[in-house]
């Protein structure tokens, strides 16, 4: 098993009956940068009351690392988007899990953990190794909040 940001991926082997294992087809896809592009979700990004608050922003949008000043700077900083990717490579799959990072996540109406600071959710997409450079879909997993969705290809 591989860990990638919050994602566990099992390592998948194709066998033959007589349970020798088959080498894998030799794919290079022309880098790492070109398959996170080619696969990378579209974003939709609901907001509340506050929406300054619920945009998607790098971690140190306002300068610093600390994670606990977001609240008191989010309005003084220009929203700009910013997607984390990581892309982890077995001999048959890549594993590329896509993160965004809210300042402040926040809702209509605030009460227990619904608003709060430093908000990270995300997706995974796991792609096949063909004979095509940039390989073949074949599950997404989708993580906000509790909220676990799966989608296989068709």
């Amino acid at each position: 098993m591989f860990w990638c940001a919050g994602f566990i991926a099992p390592f998948l082997l194709s066998g033959t009956r007589e349970g020798a294992v088959k080498k894998p087809p030799v794919v290079v896809a022309t880098s790492h940068f070109d398959l996170a592009e080619a696969y990378a979700p579209a974003w939709y990004q609901d907001t509340h009351r506050d929406w300054w608050a619920d945009m998607i922003v790098a971690f140190n949008f306002d300068g610093d690392y600390r994670g606990d000043n977001n609240w008191e700077h989010y309005m003084e900083y220009p929203p700009l988007a910013y997607i984390y990717y990581s892309l982890i490579e077995t001999e048959t799959h890549w594993f590329i899990t896509y993160s965004d990072f809210h300042a402040r996540d926040t809702a209509d109406v605030c009460w227990g953990s619904l608003c709060h600071e430093n908000d990270m959710e995300g997706a995974m997409v796991v792609v096949r190794k063909t004979d095509d450079e940039l390989g073949e879909l074949e599950y997404v997993e989708t993580i906000f909040h509790n909220d676990i969705n799966s989608y296989t290809a068709s």
